[in-house]
């Protein structure tokens, strides 16, 4: 007797004789990103095929399946066929999983592994690549890997496209978090957004930087010759110590020199196991280092409610970066980049402010 793959229920037991063949669903159990009806069938000529959809054993009381059954959320289908002349076959149980919705991409990372949601909010898209046909999104919370090995996102998106209603499947692969789509979400929902990149050292880049748009600064990488066409790791240091810089294969850098000088460099967060690592998306995230600015000088005051920050001008500084954290040794938020010495915004029970100059 051939039962489904992984089916357990009847391990160390065999009936001998003429025996109803088990049951069989299509679409066969999984994820599915909206509605589906469900079919079932057995090849044993006059067999009735009892179902369940509430989890319970099918017996000859349960009802008889005569139609396709919609199934439209979370659902169990327990099946068991009977014929006259016939033992019952053993129960066929299939599980369909629909999405749950999620608002922000920090949502969606706090997820369980294999289940399936859907990314209600919009999350901008800051990379893609043919490998794995991979995208890389990010909203104001946090960002994700898509990996697409099956194609299943056919539309075309143009760098910094909004694409709102992703939904898919998580999974891992050594310690990256990656979000499996179960179907196109359609056309893009804005255009030409701006993802600023976050700044860290090497060795602050952390698990919750994966996929995210980062910069790091006086990056000097210890590799020679020309950027190969396929991926590759070469170490890089900064003045806070050392980690790999993973290419990506068949970018606009591949077969240019790896520059010996330092450099400053816009990346992706990226992890290998425990290693933290990150990835250049193009030739142009790789400029020669410009130096590190002076940090701005900076007052605090809080009047009725609100909370004020004035700084000092910073020679070489365009422009300045506000950000704030709940903990000054947690994740940093950006609330604001500004040209000007000021900023005025409503107070917080305990807030912990910022001032990066930027240029």
């Amino acid at each position: 007797i051939v039962y489904a793959q992984d089916y357990t229920d009847n391990l160390g037991m065999h009936t001998f004789g003429n025996m109803v063949v088990m049951p069989v669903f299509n679409p066969p159990a999984g994820a599915y990103a909206s509605p589906i009806t469900v079919t079932i069938s057995t090849t044993t000529p006059g067999a009735t095929i009892h179902y369940t959809t509430d989890g319970t054993e099918p017996t000859e009381a349960s009802p008889v399946y005569s139609a396709p059954i919609p199934v439209s959320s979370d659902t169990t289908i327990k099946a068991k066929g009977y014929a006259t002349g016939y033992s019952p076959s053993a129960i066929a149980t299939a599980f369909y999983d629909f999405p749950e919705n999620v608002s922000t991409i920090a949502q969606l990372r706090e997820g369980t592994l294999g289940s399936a949601y859907r990314l209600t909010g919009e999350a901008v898209l800051t990379f893609q690549q043919a490998n794995r046909n991979q995208k890389y999104v990010q909203d104001a919370t946090a960002a994700i890997v898509i990996d697409d090995p099956s194609g299943i996102i056919t539309t075309t998106y143009n760098l910094y496209d909004g694409i709102t209603g992703i939904a898919g499947t998580l999974s891992v692969y050594a310690g990256l978090l990656q979000f499996v789509p179960l179907a196109d979400p359609g056309a893009a929902t804005s255009h030409n957004n701006t993802i600023i990149p976050v700044t860290r050292t090497l060795a602050t880049i952390t698990s919750a930087d994966q996929a995210k748009l980062l910069k790091i600064y006086s990056v000097t990488l210890t590799a020679t010759g020309l950027f190969s066409a396929t991926a590759e790791n070469i170490t890089a240091t900064d003045a806070s110590g050392t980690a790999i810089m993973r290419t990506f294969p068949n970018t606009d850098y591949a077969g240019t020199p790896i520059p010996t000088d330092p450099v400053d460099i816009i990346c992706l967060g990226g992890q290998f196991n425990d290693a933290m690592q990150f990835s250049p998306r193009f030739l142009a995230d790789i400029t020669p280092a410009a130096g590190i600015l002076e940090a701005p000088i900076v007052n605090i005051s809080q009047v009725a409610g609100t909370i004020n920050l004035s700084w000092s001008a910073v020679s070489g500084a365009t422009n300045y970066r506000v950000e704030s954290a709940d903990d000054p040794y947690g994740t940093w938020t950006t609330v604001t980049t500004t040209s000007n010495l000021f900023y005025s915004g409503t107070a917080a029970d305990k807030k912990f402010y910022r001032v990066i100059a930027i240029n």
